[in-house]
């Protein structure tokens, strides 16, 4: 009985040992950078330059941003920031902070030479704070927006890390907004 179990062992194990050959050699996916639909998020300062009232800087950025690469080099991306800047508590407009809403669709050129791309990027879209900053009375004003930056692909495939400043043009507005921010992106 010894010798009987010891040999259902010894064919357990050998056929274990070439189990992972079962479905022929396993040969790792090309370390491409993947390119398609993406999902990004980015943390930063967020300051008004120009007339501002009683807002401070520096103030906090987060951008959500959607975006679908084109080729290599060209993607368009929906770029949504939300700056928070604090401001004097006795501030008739703006009563003691105000959140500033952008939302802006842009085209992005990316020099894809190596896994770390600079890039350069430019669009529109509509600016909104809350409270407002009572110019004209009207809260809604067109924006332009261009940016630069540095983005990383890992090896993980579909993720990347990037680094990028942003300049908001208002357009009739007495101020206009930069950032500097650091973020996470998701390619699928």
């Amino acid at each position: 009985m010894k010798q009987l179990s010891i040999f259902f062992l010894l064919i357990t194990i050998s056929m274990a040992a070439s189990a992972d050959q079962i479905f022929g050699d396993f040969k790792r996916p090309k370390n491409d950078i993947e390119r398609g639909f993406s999902a990004s998020a980015d943390m930063g300062m967020f300051n008004i330059t120009g007339e501002r009232r009683t807002a401070t800087n520096p103030g906090f950025q987060m951008s959500l941003n959607l975006g679908v690469d084109i080729n290599k080099s060209v993607s368009i991306e929906a770029v949504n920031v939300l700056g928070i800047n604090e401001a004097d508590p006795f501030d008739s407009a703006l009563q003691g902070g105000v959140n500033t809403f952008m939302h802006e669709l842009t085209a992005k050129y990316q020099y894809p030479r190596t896994r770390m791309q600079p890039f350069v990027q430019a669009g529109g879209g509509v600016f909104y704070s809350k409270p407002g900053f009572n110019f004209d009375n009207d809260s809604y004003k067109l924006t332009m927006m261009f940016a630069g930056g540095l983005e990383y692909y890992t090896y993980l495939r579909h993720y990347s890390i990037y680094v990028k400043s942003i300049y908001h043009i208002i357009m009739d507005a007495p101020f206009n907004a930069w950032s500097l921010s650091a973020g996470l992106k998701y390619t699928f």
